[in-house]
């Protein structure tokens, strides 16, 4: 059986690691919709820390499964997450080399959570030079042999104690303290090609 993973919103430096070291995954699309997970939210440098960017959902069960979870628009979030990440990394080395690939996730209107996060995860993995098979879970299984789905925690996002690439940040100037495990684009932004190599180091 494949390993099987949770489908996220730019997910974070640790789940991307372990997918660089895979051919082939499989991604869970049954699961009930985890609230303040990476599910839908990813983390980003700001000059104090790090900041959650979140995407709004339309009010569900708690038995809803994750693929119909429907994304809200009643806020225009996808206009703050573009803000927000434009003025995080527009002087980071990178940013013009991937914006334009980016931008128009933050213009059209998926309904679905999982067909905008899938279809993000594909732009990075093409970003990185990684070719993934994959395909998504047929029914809930609740104990398979390679259980990824609960391995990256969104609480407590920097508290990662695996081997992690150090590299140069947007304010690293302005802190003393590298920061870890943020989303992946912190990474891509900041090392461009040489991302995939700084993710392979650590494996």
């Amino acid at each position: 059986m494949t390993p099987v993973f949770p489908i996220t919103y730019l997910g974070p430096i640790a789940l991307y690691q372990q997918l660089l070291k895979l051919e082939k995954v499989t991604f869970e699309q049954h699961e009930h919709f985890i609230k303040q997970t990476y599910r839908n939210r990813c983390f980003i440098e700001v000059p104090n820390g790090i900041s959650p960017l979140s995407i709004p959902v339309e009010k569900n069960s708690s038995k809803t499964a994750m693929k119909d979870v429907k994304i809200s628009y009643t806020e225009n979030w996808q206009k703050d997450h573009w803000k927000s990440i434009q003025s995080t990394y527009n002087s980071s080395p990178f940013f013009e080399f991937y914006d334009y690939l980016f931008a128009p996730f933050y213009e059209k209107k998926e309904t679905f959570l999982i067909d905008f996060n899938t279809q993000l995860l594909q732009l990075v993995l093409t970003c990185l030079n990684h070719k993934l098979q994959s395909d998504f879970t047929v029914e809930y299984d609740p104990n398979p042999e390679q259980d990824y789905r609960y391995a990256f925690n969104a609480k407590n996002p920097t508290e990662y104690k695996g081997s992690m690439p150090h590299y140069r940040q947007v304010f690293s100037g302005e802190k003393e303290e590298f920061i870890p495990n943020l989303s992946i684009i912190d990474l891509l932004f900041n090392e461009g090609p040489q991302a995939k190599e700084l993710l392979k180091l650590q494996q």
